[in-house]
């Protein structure tokens, strides 16, 4: 197996940090709105699916009894729910719900903050753990990574 590289951050630091840079940009940097409010609050309708996408999904992990820390070994393929439509409900609620969050802000810049997000998450998170889960589970792994996409 290819070497794994284990960032010093789990994903809820990234989201918070991601948070942190959308509000700090949008304050520093707005470089004009797209959204005037009332329109912005909009952002809270992708803002809400991405928090329920990601606990939802979440709570998945814990019925099933198996691990959601990244880079911990699963003892469990999670197909059902969500998992039928995406191979990563949880990392895709919280770009949807970083997508709210800069909806609600309605400037340009936090929007930058979307795709950095979608690939930092991939490379540092995603790639690993796939590598792990093919390891771990062999060709139903493989199986359904035909079947379900990795983002949608």
């Amino acid at each position: 197996m290819a070497e794994i590289r284990r960032p010093p951050y789990l994903p809820p630091v990234l989201v918070a940090g991601c948070l942190a840079l959308m509000v700090l940009l949008h304050f520093a940097l707005p470089l004009g709105r797209w959204l005037d409010p009332p329109l912005t609050w909009i952002g809270l309708l992708p803002l809400g699916i991405g928090i329920g996408l990601l606990l939802g999904s979440s709570l998945l992990f814990r019925k099933r009894e198996t691990t959601i820390v990244p880079f911990r070994e699963s003892s469990a393929l999670l197909t059902e729910g969500p998992y039928r439509y995406t191979r990563n409900p949880i990392y895709l609620g919280m770009l949807v719900a970083l997508a709210g969050v800069a909806m609600l802000l309605g400037t340009r810049t936090p929007l930058l903050v979307i795709p950095l997000f979608f690939v930092l998450i991939t490379n540092q998170f995603i790639v690993n753990e796939e590598a792990m889960l093919e390891e771990r589970f062999g060709e139903a792994y493989d199986e359904y990574r035909r079947k379900v996409r990795r983002w949608i």
